[in-house]
């Protein structure tokens, strides 16, 4: 079974989506001064980092949505 997991850091304003494993060896890349990549010991992307992501003290509500590539909302 495919696994995404997400984490919202309010105190720290970051949010971060992993798609493949977070465990084990991970390097993280800045790819601008808002976004960090992680990719794994074989250099495939497995997660992205938001820095700044600020709720302001809202709920955040997530929804996952599974589309065909051809039909994205």
């Amino acid at each position: 079974m495919a696994q995404i997991k997400v984490v919202h850091d309010p105190e720290h304003h970051t949010l971060m989506v992993f798609f493949g494993d977070p465990g084990g060896e991970v390097q993280s890349e800045a790819i601008d001064e808002h976004t960090v990549i992680f990719r794994d010991e074989d250099g495939h992307i497995i997660g992205v980092e938001k820095l700044d992501y600020d709720t302001q003290g809202v709920t955040v509500d997530v929804t996952v949505e599974t589309h065909k590539s051809t039909q994205l909302p």
